[in-house]
């Protein structure tokens, strides 16, 4: 009985994590919704996608632009993969909840 009780506190705490973690805060640099960032120049055949944003002002808005890739050099990150390093090998992340 104490064994049920503790599951259902673990789980209603993981439940309540999630929809913290999930919800609206005064600092939001998650990326999602805010300021529109200006429209890069267009150069060469457009590509599609669609567009969702965390307000929901955007909800699978399709849109097409053109692909806005250059050789100009920029202060970025650049991540290069490494194929021949291999690292330990991942099943899967998860949670298990029985009664």
């Amino acid at each position: 009985m104490l064994t049920r009780f503790i599951n259902k506190c673990l789980f209603v705490l993981c439940i309540s994590l999630v929809f913290m973690a999930c919800s609206k805060s005064g600092n939001n640099n998650s990326g999602g919704g805010g300021a529109t960032p200006p429209d890069p120049t267009p150069s060469g055949p457009g590509i599609s996608y669609w567009l969702s944003s965390g307000d929901k002002s955007n909800l699978l808005r399709a849109g097409v632009t053109a692909k806005n890739f250059g050789s100009t050099s920029n202060s970025l990150t650049n991540i290069t993969v490494d194929s021949t390093q291999q690292f330990q090998a991942i099943d899967g992340f998860g949670y298990t909840f029985t009664e």
